[in-house]
């Protein structure tokens, strides 16, 4: 499913508040990534997901276990830590990855 530009402009139109229609939208473009979000979600966005994807892992919609600094501090640069940050946002969607811990482990492999 795609919303695309006509499709947000859709939900723009149903005269829903600007902040839901952005919450809804907003909630869309992190379930067509299907990658942990890198910051906290709002309410709003996580009860969203929670109710399109009801067997995503709780983990899934926390924000990613890992940042860039904790991927210099392993010797990561440049693309590689982009690609890797990436892999470990997928990992913690897929409930492959649960917590910071399980991250670390991910990275030293």
């Amino acid at each position: 499913c795609k919303l695309g530009d006509s499709g947000e402009n859709f939900v723009r139109s149903l005269h829903l508040s600007t902040e839901s229609s952005r919450e809804i939208i907003g909630a869309w473009k992190i379930s067509q990534e299907k990658l942990s979000p890198i910051g906290e979600l709002s309410p709003t966005k996580k009860r969203i997901l929670q109710m399109v994807y009801p067997a995503l892992p709780a983990a899934a919609l926390e924000p990613c276990f890992v940042h860039g600094k904790d991927l210099k501090d392993f010797g990561l640069a440049g693309r590689h830590i982009s690609t890797v940050l990436t892999q470990l946002r997928k990992g913690q969607w897929d409930g492959r990855i649960k917590n910071k811990q399980e991250a670390v482990k991910h990275l030293r492999k």
